[in-house]
C-alpha cells in the first residue's frame, strides 16, 4: 500500500516537471504546438512575416 502511494506521488511529481514543444513540419518548434504548413520557417531564430 505504501510502495504504490509512493510511487503514484513520484510518477506525478516526475510527470509534472517535463516541458515539450510538438513542431509539424518544422525542426525548430517556437510554441507548445508549432504547425508550419509550407516548410518555409528558418532552422534557426523566430520565424519571419514574409
Amino acid at each position: 500500500m505504501i510502495k504504490t502511494a509512493f510511487l503514484s506521488v513520484f510518477l506525478a511529481v516526475i510527470s509534472s516537471t517535463f516541458n515539450a514543444q510538438v513542431g509539424i513540419n518544422t525542426s525548430n518548434p517556437q510554441a507548445t504546438l508549432h504547425v508550419d504548413g509550407a516548410k518555409d520557417n528558418p532552422a534557426a531564430g523566430a520565424p519571419s512575416a514574409i
